[in-house]
């Protein structure tokens, strides 16, 4: 008996299609992990995103809510986290349907502040009591 034959009388080691069907089931498995990773890496992204405007959105709110002046419209951006922005819409509500509403429109401001980046926006909607003596 030779070497290379094994016992039931055939060389051993692989065959040709063996070692493709190894590889390709080999290929499908690595190309679904790498799909799954991009797919987290993406998804970490977004929250990260959503994390860091969600804060600054809170916090240029509280900086307008504690300034005790009506807030008016602008834009700027945000020194210690460079590469966002910030632009705040102001304008009454509007209460169309609700006429025993229509002093409250005097005394209260829809704010709209957006937070974005070069790819995502984040909108933060808020009404403001605003003309009241202290």
């Amino acid at each position: 008996m030779n070497w290379t034959d094994n016992w039931y009388g055939r060389t051993a080691g692989f065959t040709l299609l063996e070692v493709m069907v190894a590889l390709a089931i080999l290929a499908i498995g690595l190309s679904a992990i790498l799909g799954s990773q991009q797919q987290s890496v993406f998804t970490a992204q977004a929250a990260d995103f959503m994390f860091t405007a969600a804060t600054l959105a809170d916090e240029r709110m509280a900086e307008i809510e504690q300034s005790g002046s009506e807030p008016f419209g602008g834009t700027g951006a945000f020194e210690d986290h460079p590469g966002y922005t910030w632009e705040l819409i102001v304008d009454y509500p509007q209460f169309d349907d609700v006429t025993h509403l229509a002093d409250a429109r005097e005394m209260l401001r829809r704010i709209e502040l957006r937070v974005s980046d070069s790819e995502n926006v984040f909108t933060l909607n808020r009404y403001l009591l605003v003309g009241l003596e202290q």
